[in-house]
């Protein structure tokens, strides 16, 4: 269902894009690690996740209408 939210779900994917953002921070030349930079989240560090979370759905509960 596109309206269903899972708390669990919002963790995963925040904390992966934590984790991108300390990668993305450990490649950074040390002069431009700021203190602005490094709190923020860049809107690449959250798409690919979304992407990458794309996981296999579980079938749906209930009687599927066939054609």
């Amino acid at each position: 269902d596109k309206y269903f939210g899972n708390a669990r779900s919002v963790r995963k994917i925040v904390q992966a894009a934590v984790k991108k953002q300390h990668l993305r921070m450990a490649a950074t030349d040390k002069l431009l690690r700021t203190a602005s930079v490094s709190t923020t989240l860049t809107l690449s560090d959250l798409t690919e996740n979304a992407t990458a979370s794309n996981a296999p759905q579980k079938p749906a509960i209930g009687f599927r209408m066939g054609k």
